[in-house]
Parts: C-alpha cells; structure tokens; sequence
C-alpha cells in the first residue's frame, strides 16, 4: 500500500486502527526494507559491531513512502516480527555521530499531535532536506528508545542531535530531547521515529545476542551509559519471552554497581522550551506600530 493511500485510509480513524494496519503490513513484508548497517562501539578493553537500520521504520512503497510514528507497543510488536531491540539512548548517540546523512532538525509548528496527515507533511520535508543521499541518516527525528528511566504505560524517547557545527536554537538543547518518560504509551507525535537494531552483534571477535551484552554487568557499558538495562523490551503481545516485572529487582541490584546519569530535569527543560517558543511564535505575530 502507498503511504498517500494509507493517510487517505486511516487519517480520520483512531491510532488503533492505523497502528493495526501498520502491523500487517509489516507482517506480510510491505514495508520499506532500510538495510542494516554497522556502527563501531568502544570502551576501555572492549569493541564491538552493532548493525541498526539506516533509517526509521517506514510504511508505503519505494515511489510513495513515510516514516511512520508508533506507539511503543506497536513498534515493539513489529520488532519482534524479526527479534530486532530498539536503541538505548547511547545507542541513539553513536547513530548521530556515525550517521553519514546528519540533516539539520525541522521542529514542526504548529504541532497537530496523533496525525496522520502531519505525519507524512514532517516527512515531506525530511526528503525535500535529505535530497537523496543513501546511508544511516540521523537528524530527522527523536527515537522511541530503552532505558533505565523506563516506568509502565510510557513511552521513553530521546534524541534528535543537532550536525556537527549547527549551532542549535535558543532554548533548544543538543539533542532537541533529553530523555523523556513524561509521555503515555499512547502517544506518538510527528517526531517520534521507531530504528531497529540488530538482536545479535560482535563483541571482542565474537558474536553475541544483544539482549545478553545489555544485561551483562561488564559488556553492557559498550551499548548503555545507564548500566544493565533492566527492561529490554516494551510489553507487546508477541513478545518473544514472558514479560516478567519481577525480574527487575535482579537488574536493579546489578546496576548499582554504575553510576546513575547525571539527567537534566525532564519536565523543566520540555517547559523552557516550549516557552522559548511560544514566545518567539507571538512576538512573530505581533503587528508593527
């Protein structure tokens, strides 16, 4: 199905009914095929390999597509469709550091929230500023992501990193946002973009599943900056494993042994800049005298 199509289709029903559609799409293979590619991962006495997608999970075909914002169970229910994790912001660093494509972030005024239409409008304006470059491509929106910030029915997001020597905004931090759980798992806004990574990669020569290096006490420094990542994956009904709460406490102890990142406060930077630009939107519009 053509993205164009797909707005036409679902734009006026409720996220449920698209987000369902998304899924089937994506479990019958018709959906755009981003390859994966690797991305080098060091700490002291450790490497590693890691491939994540080029680019966020899109739905359409290759002459009429769109990034397609998720809810963080949907999206990990069409993870799972082929074992992918999502990233841990760490993860999302390296990206934007390694990204051959690092476009300039196109902040969407006014914000129409759970919509379609903005949906493929944001897009529009990524490709028209991509030009079609190939490649892993970051800059284009704040990733759905895995942390130790993690609390049940939200959705954790971060990211949206300014290029090297782009000087962000006033009021605009670099990335756009800091690591977030203020939003509820069912919301999902025109910046949300949804990359997979790989369920297995190489550590020190040798191949390992992902999901093993993020609970080792030692190895996990390569993927996280949070310690042991103590949920791996968002509650999805094909979850490949139980979902098992109980097994938090165990993590928990682990990573006790890190440091807890030092995070700005959420809800007083979303306020600033929101502020910032709330201001600078009236002042705009204010009539001369």
């Amino acid at each position: 199905m053509k993205a164009s199509e797909f707005v036409q289709t679902y734009g006026k029903k409720p996220i449920q009914t698209w987000e369902s559609a998304a899924f089937a799409l994506a479990q019958a293979g018709q959906t755009m095929p981003w390859p994966m590619v690797p991305i080098k991962l060091e700490v002291p006495g450790h490497s590693a390999t890691l491939e994540v997608a080029s680019d966020f999970f899109s739905i359409g075909e290759p002459d009429d597509w769109m990034r397609m914002p998720l809810t963080p169970g949907t999206a990990q229910a069409i993870a799972n469709l082929n074992g992918y994790l999502l990233p841990t912001p760490k993860i999302v660093a390296e990206i934007a550091k390694q990204a051959n494509v690092q476009l300039t972030p196109q902040p969407q005024w006014p914000n129409k929230g759970i919509n379609l239409d903005e949906f493929a409008r944001h897009n529009a304006t990524i490709e028209t500023q991509r030009a079609g470059r190939a490649g892993l491509i970051s800059g284009h929106k704040k990733d759905v992501i895995i942390s130790n910030i993690y609390k049940p029915k939200k959705v954790l997001i971060y990211g949206w990193f300014w290029p090297p020597g782009v000087k962000p905004p006033a009021g605009m931090g670099n990335p756009i946002q800091p690591r977030s759980n203020i939003h509820y798992d069912g919301f999902a806004d025109y910046s949300h973009g949804i990359r997979f990574i790989s369920p297995v990669m190489t550590v020190d020569g040798q191949q390992m599943k992902t999901e093993d290096v993020l609970r080792s006490q030692e190895l996990s420094k390569l993927v996280s900056d949070e310690g042991i990542v103590r949920v791996i994956r968002y509650p999805a009904p094909n979850d490949p494993q139980p979902y098992r709460p109980a097994d938090l406490a165990t993590y928990a102890a682990l990573n006790d042994v890190y440091p807890k990142p030092n995070l700005p406060s959420l809800t007083d930077v979303g306020l600033s800049v929101i502020s910032e630009q709330a201001a600078s939107r009236l002042a705009a519009k204010k009539p001369s005298t």
